[in-house]
């Protein structure tokens, strides 16, 4: 008979960027953990490839299940397995390393390799990221004329620069190379963008160029401290130049509103706060929702535009009601239309600005 009494657990930490703690059970042999992972978890120690275990780095290699059922079995008996559902987890091996840490770039960009196959289908399967992503590439095709030089950082897919109508010398910042191979592909369908295709491996971007304008969106601004998005611009803006673009707002108040009502008070109290760990964050790495105007107080920089998103139905709330919802366009239509006015344009769900650089 199971008894929760017999179980041993493993405490893991998995390092920046997840900021997390875990257990599992274990079997020992030598040197090494053998565990079992039955929760989402799984997919964020396998991109990891390490954990810390009694302060030590332990590189996690994954397993098939069968490898070590048996192993589990012998010590915790079939009831336990049969209690967790074992049989369908994911199975590692932990083995004593110093030489396995990887930045929380290198990681990142695994897992967007990943999901680079999929990635067009999930944003045309939501109709809230359509509508968000339409919102900002027509602020880019607007300010975009024949000749600019352009640096979007975070590509992805190249879904939002696409739609440029201008003939401009576009140059993709990616940490995926994955993505950037999707992106070079769709660009050989666009006559008028010349392309440049750059791998990054970190927030702090150098590209011995300056551009006319730096365009990102729901990504990179969420993932990166201000102090390293500011070097970025001032080292490959021009004076004179545009930054457009789109953060997660930090007071949201659509979002805030719905994570009460569900009971989401941990991520209320996070997102408040400045830093939402990877449990409650559209990342599988701590983000970083920023003020209302913290882009405004850029040294150096001064405001051209700015605007709400979602207000009306929030991205990440993506519930049945609201995906019905959604499909009947009127949400957006009002967002639309509210989405210049003060409180809208402060206490969006996400904001979209449009700033100038004035001087150094």
């Amino acid at each position: 008979m199971f008894s929760r009494k017999s179980e041993c657990f493993l405490e893991l930490k998995l390092p920046e960027p997840y900021l997390s703690t875990y257990r599992a059970n274990y079997v020992e042999e030598g040197d090494r953990f053998f565990i079992i992972v039955t929760g989402k978890w799984g997919g964020k120690l396998r991109n990891c490839g390490y954990a810390f275990v009694h302060g030590k780095v332990y590189a996690a290699k994954e397993e098939m299940i069968d490898a070590v059922i048996n192993r589990f079995r012998e010590k915790y008996g079939s009831g336990h397995l049969n209690s967790h559902q074992m049989d369908a987890g994911t199975g590692f091996i932990l083995e004593r390393s110093d030489h396995v840490q990887r930045s929380r770039y290198d990681i990142l960009g695994i897992e967007f390799d990943q999901v680079s196959k999929d990635y067009d289908a999930s944003i045309r399967s939501n109709p809230v990221e359509i509508y968000m992503r339409s919102r900002t590439s027509e602020v880019l095709s607007l300010l975009a004329r024949d000749g600019m030089s352009i640096l979007e950082i975070g590509c992805g897919t190249l879904v939002e620069s696409s739609t440029i109508k201008s003939k401009v010398s576009l140059t993709c910042a990616e940490i995926s190379n994955q993505m950037l191979s999707i992106a070079g592909e769709r660009s050989r369908s666009i006559g008028n963008i010349r392309l440049e295709l750059l791998k990054v491996s970190s927030g702090n971007i150098r590209t011995d160029q300056k551009f006319d304008i730096i365009f990102t969106t729901y990504g990179y601004l969420d993932l990166e401290d201000m102090n390293t998005i500011e070097a970025t611009l001032k080292e490959n803006l021009k004076i004179g130049g545009l930054f457009i673009g789109a953060y997660w707002n930090r007071f949201g108040i659509i979002d805030i509103f719905l994570s009460i009502l569900l009971g989401r008070f941990k991520y209320v109290r996070e997102k408040l706060r400045g830093l939402v760990l990877p449990d409650f964050s559209r990342f599988s790495t701590a983000t970083r929702p920023k003020k209302p105007l913290d882009f405004s107080r850029l040294s150096g920089f001064s405001d051209v535009q700015r605007k709400g998103v979602c207000t009306m139905i929030p991205p990440y709330n993506f519930l049945r009601i609201v995906k019905h919802l959604a499909n009947k366009r009127m949400p957006f239509d009002l967002d639309r239309a509210t989405s210049s006015l003060p409180i809208i344009k402060n206490f969006a769900d996400y904001i979209i600005v449009v700033l100038r650089r004035e001087h150094d």
